[in-house]
């Protein structure tokens, strides 16, 4: 099965739940909060050095989100992990979309997407570091 097929099944099977029971109160979907901020400390901040050349790799990710279809209680969006990986003067980029739904109110559906978008950029970025020390 295809990761869109995957995400079509899944996609299914809570606009059914909701058809079927209506709108519920809690979510099935909510999962434990990470903790994403923290105090900036700065004695760890430093003035860059100037310099001619350099052997340094860069690596960007970032995550868009298109809305395919909405309600008022439900959403169905299009994610696309894009990066860029810059070495010297050669960038290698590509990207990966998957399909995601999710059931609830307007604040659930953007905290759902905003959490659903870190996991995916760390998740990119993890798999290319892996691939670059391999």
């Amino acid at each position: 099965m295809s990761k869109i097929q995957a995400d079509l099944f899944d996609l299914k099977i809570k606009l059914k739940s909701y058809v079927d029971k209506g709108r519920q109160l809690g979510f099935s979907d909510l999962k434990q909060q990470p903790l994403i901020v923290s105090k900036p400390d700065t004695a760890k901040i430093k003035p860059l050095k100037k310099i001619k050349q350099s052997n340094s790799r860069f690596l960007a990710v970032d995550c868009s989100t298109r809305t395919l279809k909405r309600a008022h209680n439900w959403g169905i969006y299009l994610m696309r992990v894009a990066y860029a990986s810059v070495e010297n003067r050669k960038v290698t980029w590509g990207y990966d979309e998957s399909i995601v739904s999710t059931v609830g109110d307007r604040r659930h559906r953007s905290n759902f997407l905003i959490d659903r978008r870190l996991q995916l950029e760390s998740e990119m970025a993890l798999k290319l570091l892996h691939e670059e020390s391999s």
